[in-house]
């Protein structure tokens, strides 16, 4: 559904994207991973047609951004890091003014408006304006204007800043649901957050792509603390469905550390820790502590930056 090929963006001297190649498909959630003044915004900003890349090209759908732009933006929907929305309008005249650039159909705008609404749970708040709108609020009215029109490609630029955690856990839940359907390419500089919706990561600093990986096969470390070491438990450890490889250290104060890296599917952590901990009990060890240490997405991230800024003051 997105294809993206050797894209390059200067703007004079610098440069902002360089080489960067990435494909999305649909069914799928790609995160994008990077941290601030990576070049995820710029990246995104050319996908969404907003500006021009200086090199390469960019496909939607099979259509080529610069050479059948107006066809290949009909097929995304983008959320650009604020919601381009205007403060003097209600929600329900401006999702009707999306709507009517977006659907072409005279008779199927007031349809596809009612769905838009009802999708966002909107219908209460229609009347309000958008200037008096929480930030929770205004996100929810931005990600309903990028669906309008059910664009199979959609584009979420830092889509949970300014969020509290249960308008997190919805727009989670929205993107799942979403999934099916679309190719999603989001960008965020929150590992956690990344690591809980998507298929696929890709790392991006200072423009260029310096991982692309898949977030099933990566792993999660626990530490267990324990009075003593067991060969029974180690055993029990290894047979939790997800357990990669479990190493077992003694603490300075006498006692005994396991640390477990498992898989998580789906993200579901809280599964894990709790075979973990019943794996602990049925062999009469003692849990006397319980906690994540990193994700192996974490200590990529953070080993290929450490590498490429090491190489770069090398040259």
């Amino acid at each position: 559904m997105l294809e993206v090929d050797k894209l390059v963006k200067e703007f004079g001297q610098i440069r902002a994207l360089d080489d960067v190649s990435l494909q999305v498909s649909r069914g799928e959630i790609v995160g994008l991973l990077g941290p601030n003044g990576a070049g995820k915004t710029t990246l995104m900003n050319i996908i969404a047609g907003y500006i021009f890349p200086s090199a390469g090209y960019v496909k939607i759908d099979g259509l080529d951004h610069v050479v059948d732009s107006k066809s290949a933006c009909a097929r995304l929907g983008y959320l650009p890091e604020r919601p381009p929305l205007y403060d003097d309008m209600t929600i329900e005249d401006y999702l009707a003014f999306v709507v009517a650039l977006k659907v072409p159909d005279r008779r199927s705008q007031k349809v596809e408006l009612h769905r838009i609404l009802d999708e966002f749970q909107l219908c209460n708040v229609r009347g309000r304006l958008l200037r008096n709108l929480s930030k929770g609020y205004q996100q929810r009215v931005g990600f309903a204007q990028a669906l309008v029109g059910s664009p199979p490609l959609l584009i979420l630029d830092e889509p949970t800043a300014g969020l509290d955690p249960r308008q997190i856990r919805e727009f989670r839940n929205r993107l799942f649901k979403l999934k099916e359907n679309h190719a999603i390419l989001f960008s965020s500089h929150i590992l956690t957050e990344v690591e809980a919706v998507s298929d696929r990561v890709v790392m991006l600093n200072r423009g260029r792509i310096i991982s692309d990986s898949d977030t099933a096969l990566m792993g999660f470390k626990y530490r267990v603390i324990t009075e003593r070491e067991d060969k029974l438990t180690r055993q029990a450890l290894r047979r939790v469905p997800g357990v990669i490889s479990v190493e077992g250290t003694i603490k300075e104060d006498g006692l005994f550390a396991y640390d477990v890296t498992a898989n998580i599917p789906d993200g579901d952590s809280h599964s894990i820790r709790k075979d973990i901990f019943f794996a602990m009990s049925k062999n009469n060890q003692a849990v006397l502590e319980f906690r994540p240490l990193y994700s192996e997405l974490e200590e990529r991230f953070f080993n290929a930056v450490s590498d490429q800024h090491r190489e770069e003051a090398n040259r």
